[in-house]
């Protein structure tokens, strides 16, 4: 299918607002009023979009006050104890159960 041919579909369907010039081979938009539907979904969406940015700044709050256990380490291990394996982590419980 042509461009054109689906932008006449979606004029006829009313999917688009607009008609098509013939002389000049192009498609004049017409300006429409939103629904009260359409209003509706936008205010829901900005007040989603507004959630989510919460929930980011708040995350990256608790990132910065909570995730700081192995900001001052090297390679993710605490100095002078011996690493995540020493501390009895999960790698040494697997470890023990396959002897």
């Amino acid at each position: 299918p042509t461009v054109h041919s689906i932008i006449t579909k979606m004029i006829i369907n009313e999917e688009l607002m607009a008609s098509l010039d013939q002389p000049t081979q192009t498609v004049v938009m017409h300006r429409t009023e939103p629904t009260t539907q359409q209003n509706l979904a936008l205010q829901l969406a900005e007040k989603l979009g507004s959630l989510v940015e919460n929930n980011e700044r708040v995350f990256d709050q608790k990132q910065g006050t909570y995730g700081g256990y192995f900001r001052d380490q090297k390679d993710g291990y605490r100095k002078n104890e011996g690493g995540y394996l020493r501390r009895g982590g999960y790698r040494q419980q697997e470890r023990q159960s396959n002897y």
